[in-house]
């Protein structure tokens, strides 16, 4: 007979507190009588193992009829279903975890969940869905939302269309939040459906957010340092520890080409190419080599059916 384990109520403070070593793969997998932490521990190094069926017999250790089972393990299943490429059995666990979200040990998990549902819903290509679940994300973003900011973000669209982006950085500063993501979603998503007025306020949100955090980084390594131009922060990130990985991981550069885009047909010609000629010189990859392209023959974005 196994041993009661310890409830929900230690799973998220003893995870916090956990000392284990993580790479201890020779551990017998018998988790009788073993606490929640624990099992849910070794289940998420299974999953970040790729070990997904391992994984999954860790969790279904957790779900016990008779007690509450902690709303982490259910987005754990959903994430191991989505590896899997099982998107019905991801969101209906997903799903549940997000009904259970005030039990979340870390109330902002709950962000994570909503962008893994939309992630499953555009991989459908079920677009509704994945634009209602990144919009969700943002009934909690008051500058995008509230009446009282429509001046702050008419001033955004005017600044950046007429003066450019590097005027607009050097006016308005946004931290890097659990919006960033949303709003590059949306605003790609929107260009890529013809709404590029729309595309590029997400857009302006999602570059300006990862453009003050690159801001800061030059900071921290000299206090003196003022926004001159997006191409000298650039190249000065270049040479900043950290910066590069975190300009791959924002997607920076397909944010400040489809915000170029949007402005190119919405009357912003010479900021468009401004952005197209950065990224032209200090972009890498698919953005370096479109920009190159636009400058040279400038062409709508494919449209996608919505």
């Amino acid at each position: 007979m196994k041993k009661p384990r310890r409830g929900a109520a230690v799973f998220g403070l003893a995870l916090a507190c956990l000392g284990l070593a993580t790479g201890a793969a020779a551990l017998e997998e018998d988790y009788s009588g073993k606490p929640d932490w624990y099992v849910y521990h070794r289940g998420l190094e299974h999953f970040r193992g790729g070990r997904f069926g391992e994984a999954l017999r860790a969790m279904k250790e957790l779900q016990d009829p008779s007690r509450v089972t902690p709303p982490e393990v259910y987005v754990l299943i959903g994430k191991i279903y989505r590896e899997e490429g099982e998107n019905d059995l991801a969101e209906r666990f997903l799903k549940r975890a997000l009904a259970d979200a005030p039990a979340l040990g870390v109330p902002q998990d709950r962000y994570e969940i909503l962008y893994l549902l939309a992630d499953i819903h555009y991989r459908r290509k079920s677009y509704k869905n994945y634009e209602d679940v990144l919009e969700s994300i943002l009934s909690d973003h008051s500058l995008y939302r509230d009446e009282r900011y429509a001046r702050l973000r008419e001033g955004y669209l005017r600044t950046a269309r007429e003066r450019g982006f590097d005027s607009f950085v050097s006016l308005y500063r946004q931290g890097d939040d659990f919006t960033r993501a949303a709003h590059l979603g949306l605003g790609v998503f929107a260009v890529r459906t013809g709404r590029d007025e729309k595309g590029a306020l997400h857009l302006l949100f999602a570059d300006l957010a990862a453009v003050s955090t690159l801001i800061g980084f030059q900071r921290d390594r000299d206090p003196d340092y003022v926004f001159s131009s997006l191409p000298d922060l650039l190249a000065r990130a270049r040479r900043l520890p950290g910066a590069e990985d975190y300009i791959e991981e924002t997607e920076l550069h397909k944010g400040l080409y489809y915000l170029a885009s949007a402005l190119h047909r919405t009357g912003g010609v010479t900021a468009a190419r401004e952005l197209w000629k950065t990224l032209a010189d200090f972009g890498t990859g698919e953005w370096k080599i479109r920009s190159g392209n636009q400058l040279r023959s400038p062409q709508a974005e494919p449209l996608i059916s919505y």
